[in-house]
């Protein structure tokens, strides 16, 4: 009778920092349809999500448990490369004119970098936990396209399709695209299983994230689901072939639809060229002229940079003549300062010099061969790893893009950077 009374309920049972390890996970499972779900927040000029705050907390119940009573000793080797990125924002303190501002950046890249790039590698260690950060990957992008197709139809398509962004801002149109990757190779899965209910989920996910990307009218999201898509099909082989034909179908139609598809047609082809009656051709002169600058600025400065986050202070040191101080962005033409050169490599470049850059690439290399290595070794059927490498493999290949026609060194990045973070470890063996 005695040993009734005693009876601990499980919350009492469990250790604190066991406590504190699942409500990391939760914080950052929760984290991630926010950040593709809710717009920004400004606070005395400081810029930041709640994403990014969900994030940083689920971060930090991993590092204090970690510190209480380690399950096992913690997985360090991903945080190098984004450590390397810190150690060259810290270096360019040295020819910095903003010094507060490099290091204000220097705590954003700790905080937004390299917390995560340790935490989610070691909170989502096995394959059944990575299926569940991909699968909230999933449903935030579900639930922005929703949003944004409602949005859509509330404009009208009088004049064509409108271009919709979302809260998410310029990481919409990427952001569907991670829900493509994740939908893409379930889809497939449940056609070669023959799990009906299975295939119409991942349909429906697929055709509404392929929706939301149509009207974010991204160009480097369109080349990003591209490139994904073809990494998928060379992977899988023939299990896409009816997927491609039906894709192929649908492409045929829209062309033919002349007064919806003007707008998008004219942005797909200003991505090979600068014709100046197309839709984009303004766009497109930018970012070529700030590309120019930031080459100029790594040639004038290639072992430490300008300085971390002064890429707008010297702009018009090395900027060529007419390029302005603003841009109009967005579906609501907004004038915007220009901050960067929408390229994190070029960011990287300009502002840390070689060892930024260089360190960045190494991240997402590392990622890409521990892929490979998985891809490799995961059996094609069985337990869902290989849909998860999969998954993976095409969200890195999105996220080599999107660092080329945007900067990942901001607030709103957290999705992009647990995928690159998770790309560099394979999960442990699951326990009987």
């Amino acid at each position: 009778m005695a040993e009734r009374l005693v009876w601990p309920s499980g919350w009492l049972a469990t250790p604190v920092a066991e406590i504190l390890r699942r409500a990391g996970r939760c914080l950052l499972l929760v984290a991630l349809p926010v950040a593709m779900t809710t717009p920004r927040i400004e606070v005395s000029a400081i810029h930041f999500t709640l994403s990014d705050a969900l994030g940083m907390l689920g971060g930090t119940c991993w590092l204090v448990s970690s510190l209480i009573r380690p399950r096992r000793r913690p997985w360090l080797i991903g945080g190098k490369w984004p450590l390397l990125v810190l150690a060259a924002g810290s270096l360019s303190l040295i020819s910095s004119p903003d010094p507060r501002a490099t290091m204000l950046g220097v705590a954003e890249l700790g905080a937004l970098w390299l917390l995560p790039a340790i935490a989610v590698p070691n909170l989502f260690d096995s394959s059944g936990a990575r299926q569940q950060l991909l699968g909230s990957i999933g449903l935030g992008s579900v639930l922005a396209a929703v949003a944004n197709l409602w949005t859509a139809t509330q404009v009208g398509f009088a004049d064509g399709i409108p271009q919709v962004w979302g809260p998410a801002d310029y990481y919409q149109g990427y952001f569907q695209v991670l829900g493509l990757s994740v939908a893409v190779p379930r889809l497939v899965g449940a056609i070669t299983e023959r799990h009906f209910r299975a295939g119409v989920l991942w349909t429906a996910a697929a055709i509404l994230n392929c929706g939301a990307l149509l009207i974010a009218q991204t160009r480097g999201a369109w080349l990003a689901a591209a490139a994904a898509m073809l990494t998928l099909v060379l992977l899988l082989r023939g299990a896409l072939a009816p997927a491609i034909l039906a894709m192929i179908g649908a492409a045929a139609v829209f062309a033919g639809v002349a007064d919806w598809g003007q707008v998008v047609r004219e942005r797909a082809q200003s991505i090979f060229s600068l014709q100046a009656n197309l839709t984009g051709f303004d766009s497109s002169i930018i970012r070529i002229a700030l590309a120019l600058s930031a080459w100029r600025m790594f040639l004038a400065h290639p072992v430490v940079g300008v300085g971390l986050k002064a890429f707008p202070a010297v702009l018009p040191n090395y900027a060529p003549p007419g390029l302005p101080d603003a841009v109009e962005m967005g579906p609501n033409h907004i004038l915007t300062p220009i901050e960067g050169p929408h390229s994190t490599y070029l960011r990287l470049l300009s502002e840390t010099g070689l060892l930024g850059a260089v360190a960045l690439v190494g991240w997402e290399l590392q990622g890409v061969l521990c892929l490979y290595r998985q891809y490799r070794t995961t059996p094609a059927r069985g337990s869902g790893s290989r849909t998860n490498v999969l998954t993976l493999i095409a969200s890195v290949v999105v996220l080599v893009i999107y660092n080329f026609f945007s900067e990942m060194n901001a607030t709103g990045a957290l999705p992009l950077v647990c995928v690159l973070a998770l790309s560099c470890r394979a999960p442990e063996p699951e326990r009987a």
